[in-house]
């Protein structure tokens, strides 16, 4: 969602809401050590605000995987929401759009589950003029996004967009994402943009960690599409990022974190550019049980 226009898949809710994890000291037991026990709660985000306009409600089931995501706020209430359904292992294969108001879907996504994190994601519009998409990811032994490409047909004109981001990881943080979208318009021209996003990090962990280690598909949904893909599974939180286009720096932006003083979460999320505003995001959770 583009942060800009809020619209959901373009937001960038860049985040960082990470899990209130108490973990317990290490024991011995027959001069062997145990490893550390799992929490027994964790927290999730519950509303996401974008410059202080409501942006993405989540409900959730009761193993911690989300049911229905709210978006599309304007005038006082949701106008958009998207349905989750399940497989028996508890992956996430089919997402449903829909006007809250009704029950026409506008598109529904089915993902396909391959073998050392791959997975399939087929986008498929009823609108005949409308786009196709296919989102190829690649998660890690944690569920978080390390690869991602996608290949976008225009059914009307037979136009192809494709995009691939190419992550580099450094310490379980996403420090640099290249992105580069190649376009054959209608006028048979190709377009070629890099944009290359580079960020810093704090020390806090990241709250919205264990939010997309149990619902991973979530990390495309907020962030595969925005601009500058500020929410990700990372283990801290992101401070600052600069925009480049490989030759150039177009955008630096630093930011400023502030943190709740009695569970250690994120809470509001500012950043500028040019000295001036420019995004503010702020976090609401809910303690539930770990699953």
């Amino acid at each position: 969602m583009k942060l800009k226009t809020l619209t959901l898949l373009r937001i960038a809710i860049c985040a960082g809401i990470v899990s209130f994890m108490a973990v317990a000291t290490s024991c011995t037991k027959n001069d062997e050590e145990s490893g550390p026990a799992k929490a027994d709660s964790i927290y999730l985000p519950v509303v996401m605000y974008d410059n202080r306009s409501t942006a993405d409600s989540f409900v959730y089931n009761s193993n911690n995987t989300v049911s229905k995501m709210y978006y599309g706020y304007k005038r006082n209430e949701y106008h958009e929401r998207m349905d989750f359904s399940y497989n028996s292992a508890g992956q996430c294969n089919r997402i449903g759009y829909f006007r809250v108001t009704g029950t026409t879907t506008g598109r529904y996504d089915s993902l396909v589950y391959g073998a050392n994190g791959s997975v399939t994601v087929f986008r498929q519009f009823p609108v005949p003029s409308s786009f196709d998409n296919i989102l190829r990811l690649k998660l890690d032994s944690e569920g978080s996004l390390i690869a991602l490409s996608r290949d976008t047909t225009m059914n009307a004109s037979n136009s192809l967009k494709a995009a691939k981001w190419t992550m580099t990881i450094n310490g379980g943080n996403l420090t640099q994402c290249d992105i580069r979208r190649l376009t054959d318009g209608l006028n048979g021209q190709l377009s070629d943009r890099l944009e290359i996003f580079k960020y810093s990090y704090d020390q806090r962990p990241n709250s919205l960690r264990d939010f997309f280690r149990k619902n991973p598909v979530m990390q495309v949904l907020l962030g595969y599409d925005s601009d500058p893909l500020l929410y990700t599974a990372s283990a801290n939180n992101i401070n600052g990022f600069a925009i480049s286009d490989g030759n150039t720096v177009v955008q630096t932006s630093p930011g400023v974190n502030t943190y709740d003083a009695a569970t250690g979460l994120l809470i509001k999320q500012t950043f500028t550019n040019n000295g001036n505003d420019w995004h503010t995001g702020n976090f609401t959770y809910k303690k539930v049980a770990a699953q």
